[in-house]
């Protein structure tokens, strides 16, 4: 009977977690308007997404989730509104948000070739002896540049590079002699170069070298020495090992943690970097780069398949983020009313990122990168951020800079109390004494009751309701604990 009863209570108890789990749906309706309703997957994905915030702080507190959720109701309704507005159905916004959304996919695009990356080398255990040409031995013991007399300074290191042999030879220790005559950038305070990757070898050497290394044997030095433009070098290869996305991903490179972290990265540096050069290599795209005439509006940019990009393409996007793609971030910038102005420098930057995100938009839609629903889904968020972040800044809270005469009104009424009683009225500062912090108050209090009334129009007019009971419950902190922080 004791066993029955225990038994009945383990399945509700079970039962009871299953219900929680089920009460919380990625269909459950979170909150409700005219036209629409937000569900638990759209909101969530919207928070991770499109505002980049970690997936355990979307259910921090019920104020949170609220407040969020009333966040994503502004948005969709400030793009609706947009989506009627002059502003952005013209020609200058569409040609900014085609900018802007290429350089998204191009972002994709590379996430997911790195993703995607297939590794296939070899790490070298090596070291090397290195004896510079920069300088020759006289007999006299008085060292002497060779001036670019490359056979003299080859003949004065002979001797020594065949001393050198014959006591490898004989069995003397490698990184031994290492230490004891290597000149120039080769290191001497460890035993060996170690694991290392070919390009490294080839940029600390040359190529010659990494051609060498790649014919020995393990355990084997060269007995024949590599005379290069600026070095003679004597190479011993240790040990090599054929590397996979296996061993990256495992960290079985090598046994050494550091060593192993270090390698990974080195590899997948590499190897992103040929990638990219072999899509940015292609035959039919050209960027003529610091050679474009950048005061000619004729003048090619660089030139992606049949598509050809002008200056005058950069000059009418930059011209319309200048002019009309205003937006101040603060009172004092919209005092200033400074708005960007690009320099020559400026102008050969952007176009250089223009071209990079051009070719590798196209790769992505090459490999139908851009079909993907992921990829869609995030395009649309995207858009929609960027239109919200335009609507609401220009168009919702706006920054129309105080006159003096509304100034002056303002300061009235503020004091209007103190002026009618002839007692108080020498409390009242001076119009001049307050005129600037009144105006950057006077400029805040307008943004902010621009935002509040537009937000109770369209919160009435469209019925927006949230469905306290989906929201999942606070989580007690513990004691010292504190809620997880957003990361952007």
């Amino acid at each position: 009977m004791k066993k029955f009863i225990l038994i009945s209570i383990i399945v509700a108890l079970f039962a009871g977690i299953g219900c929680q789990k089920q009460k919380f749906k990625d269909s459950d309706v979170l909150a409700t308007y005219t036209d629409g309703q937000i569900i638990r997957s759209d909101f969530i994905e919207w928070f991770t997404v499109s505002k980049r915030l970690r997936p355990e702080t979307v259910n921090v507190s019920i104020r949170s989730q609220e407040w969020r959720l009333r966040e994503l109701f502004f948005e969709r309704m400030r793009v609706r509104e947009s989506a009627d507005h002059p502003f952005f159905n013209g020609p200058d916004f569409k040609r900014y948000i085609a900018f802007l959304e290429t350089e998204h996919l191009a972002s994709y695009t590379n996430a997911r070739l790195r993703h995607e990356l297939q590794i296939d080398t070899t790490i070298y255990d090596i070291n090397i002896i290195r004896l510079s040409l920069d300088r020759y031995e006289l007999k006299d013991g008085k060292d002497v540049e060779f001036e670019d007399n490359k056979e003299k300074a080859v003949e004065s290191k002979m001797p020594l590079v065949n001393e050198i042999l014959e006591k490898l030879r004989k069995g003397e220790n490698f990184d031994e002699l290492a230490k004891e005559h290597n000149q120039g950038a080769a290191p001497t305070e460890r035993e060996r170069i170690g694991w290392t990757i070919g390009n490294v070898i080839q940029n600390m050497t040359d190529k010659a070298v990494y051609d060498a290394v790649r014919e020995l044997r393990k355990g084997r030095h060269t007995t024949t020495p590599i005379i290069t433009e600026d070095a003679i070098y004597i190479v011993k290869l240790y040990d090599s090992k054929r590397i996979t996305n296996k061993n990256i991903v495992n960290r079985t490179l090598v046994k050494d943690p550091q060593t192993n972290q270090r390698l990974a990265t080195l590899i997948q540096t590499d190897a992103v970097v040929e990638m990219m050069d072999a899509i940015m290599s292609q035959p039919d795209v050209s960027f003529p780069g610091r050679e474009s005439n950048f005061r000619n509006p004729n003048e090619v940019l660089f030139e992606v398949g049949d598509e050809k990009y002008l200056v005058r393409d950069l000059n009418e996007l930059l011209a319309f983020v200048s002019e009309k793609l205003w937006m101040p971030m603060s009172f004092e910038d919209a005092v200033a009313n400074e708005r960007q102005q690009f320099t020559l420098d400026d102008k050969r930057g952007i176009a250089n990122q223009w071209y990079h995100n051009v070719v590798l938009a196209r790769e992505g839609r090459t490999r139908e990168f851009d079909q993907s629903e992921e990829y869609m889904n995030a395009l649309q968020l995207f858009r929609d951020s960027e239109i919200d972040t335009i609507y609401r800044f220009i168009f919702v809270l706006g920054h129309h800079v105080p006159t003096n005469a509304e100034l002056l009104a303002y300061h009235n009424e503020k004091n209007r109390e103190l002026l009618a009683n002839p007692q108080t009225r020498r409390m009242v500062p001076s119009f001049a004494s307050v005129r600037d912090d009144m105006r950057e108050e006077l400029y805040n209090n307008t943004r902010l009751n621009n935002r509040l009334a537009w937000e109770e129009k369209v919160i009435s007019e469209n019925n927006f309701k949230i469905d306290e009971e989906k929201l999942v419950p606070e989580i007690p902190l513990r004691p010292g604990e504190r809620p997880p922080a957003p990361t952007y």
